[in-house]
């Protein structure tokens, strides 16, 4: 419990660091050139955690290979990622072909408008989940499912870092304050309404579930596999075949089953929770038992 909370802490310390910074760097800002409040409100978390990760990894005795789950040979890291990005794809596959085949989505337009969005699409599905996938997957399932294993073993890990990973994608508002009211409390207010997502939680709860599970899969391959890499390629296969399907579909509102799409994207809801969760217990259940009982193993060794 203390390490999941000193994560749960560093983040958000950031947040509210980067609340704090919003106003000075707005005003420092314009005084090159006319800028907008807006560029930097909730965008200051990413470039603060960059200049502290590394210092708070440290303190924590994370800053290691081993600990961030890259402890293996990079041409046997760079298989795996490139082995996760092809599996994520097949795992998305039968849950858009669902979706389809139910038209909760509906294709958007035909055959050769979608052929000529699938492209760029894809592209920028790679390069975006990629860059997303590695930063993301560093931090939870590499530092903080290492930290919460070392106090509270793997189930704890797996629970604890796929919850924080859910709940951190709807802190965020799109909350506006008129230019003439902006004030160094600004960040805070914007902050405040960063949450206001969970004041109504029937609004969100699909896709925070389906999340919760990504997190769930995501973790149970990081104990299984002992490293990231696999991490990595699911969560860039995932972004990719979702930005694809973004490009060449959309919701169908008329349609009685909708509810199982999710609220975060039109995809990630009721639907991908029941296929993730179910994957999740076929995949991994043998390979989680066969480490529960070796932990258990050397633990009476220990004793």
């Amino acid at each position: 419990m203390k390490a999941s909370g000193i994560f749960v802490a560093y983040i958000a310390a950031l947040f509210l660091a980067g609340a704090a910074l919003e106003y000075p760097v707005y005003r420092l800002a314009n005084l090159f050139t006319a800028t907008s409040y807006y560029t930097f409100s909730g965008r200051l978390v990413l470039p603060l955690g960059a200049l502290t990760l590394y210092f708070f990894l440290r303190a924590r005795n994370l800053s290691n290979a081993q600990a961030l789950g890259y402890a293996v040979p990079w041409r046997t890291f760079i298989r795996f990622v490139v082995t996760g990005f092809g599996a994520g794809i097949l795992i998305m596959i039968p849950l858009l072909a669902l979706m389809l085949g139910l038209e909760i989505r509906v294709p958007a337009g035909d055959l050769q408008r979608i052929l000529t969005a699938a492209g760029p699409a894809f592209f920028d599905g790679l390069v975006s989940g990629l860059l997303v996938g590695l930063i993301e997957e560093t931090f939870f399932r590499g530092a903080m499912y290492t930290e919460v294993e070392r106090e509270s073993r793997m189930w704890w890990a797996i629970l604890a870092t796929s919850a924080l990973y859910a709940v951190v994608h709807f802190v965020d508002t799109k909350y506006r304050i008129p230019v003439e009211e902006l004030n160094w409390w600004s960040g805070f207010v914007i902050l405040g309404h960063s949450f206001d997502a969970f004041t109504q939680p029937s609004r969100v709860i699909d896709s925070l579930l389906a999340l919760f599970a990504v997190g769930i899969f995501l973790a149970c391959s990081r104990a299984s596999s002992g490293h990231i890499a696999y991490c990595i390629g699911l969560h860039a296969g995932w972004v990719t075949t979702i930005r694809v399907a973004h490009r060449t579909s959309h919701e169908n509102p008329d349609s009685a089953l909708s509810w199982m799409t999710g609220s975060f994207d039109g995809i990630i809801g009721y639907l991908a929770f029941a296929w993730l969760i179910l994957l999740a217990i076929v995949i991994f259940n043998p390979l989680l038992r066969q480490h529960g009982e070796a932990t258990g193993r050397a633990t009476q060794e220990d004793g």
